[in-house]
């Protein structure tokens, strides 16, 4: 398993020691998501945080 812990809050926590995969999900997920934000220490955790006016659909 490549992400094995997904927690979801106000911050996304990925531990993966693999963060070419990490990178990869969170660039695509960053297309959809304008106001997404991530970045990851030596420990391969990434840190993300979403504003939430990203998830309001526009009327």
């Amino acid at each position: 398993m490549l992400i094995p812990f997904l927690k979801i809050s106000d911050f996304l926590l990925i531990f993966t020691s693999q963060h070419h995969v990490a990178n990869e999900l969170f660039s695509t997920l960053s297309k959809s998501f304008r106001d997404l934000v991530y970045e990851s220490n030596e420990n391969g955790i990434i840190n993300v945080k979403v504003m939430l006016r990203s998830f309001s659909k526009k009327k």
